[in-house]
């Protein structure tokens, strides 16, 4: 084989991986883009859920101020009602208060 059939074939080699590699390239892209929609939704559910979680404890903080000045404190709103407080949540009531060993403020 001469020098001008073999670079001729080495052209027409050359030509055919160029195609090869840009479908592979449109392939790479086409998945690059699922990937940034699928991250894209993920990131908006976490950040949906984040609204949620904070709105849920915005009702529970509610419900809890119910019972800031009761004897019997539910356990689940404890942390709620001593977030960024002095109190404590083995807050002890005045002695002859007829109450037990709870959060809460003294009369």
């Amino acid at each position: 084989m001469n020098a001008y059939h073999q670079h001729h074939r080495d052209i027409h080699e050359h030509g055919e991986r160029l195609i090869e590699n840009q479908r592979r390239a449109l392939d790479n892209k086409a998945d690059i883009a699922v990937l940034h929609m699928d991250s894209h939704d993920v990131g908006e559910c976490l950040h949906r859920q984040f609204d949620e979680q904070e709105q849920l404890r915005n009702v529970l903080e509610l419900y809890c101020h119910q019972f800031t000045f009761v004897p019997n404190i539910p356990p689940q709103c404890e942390e709620i009602l001593v977030a960024g407080t002095m109190l404590t949540k083995a807050y002890t009531w005045p002695s002859g208060s007829g109450t037990g060993s709870t959060i809460g403020h003294a009369h």
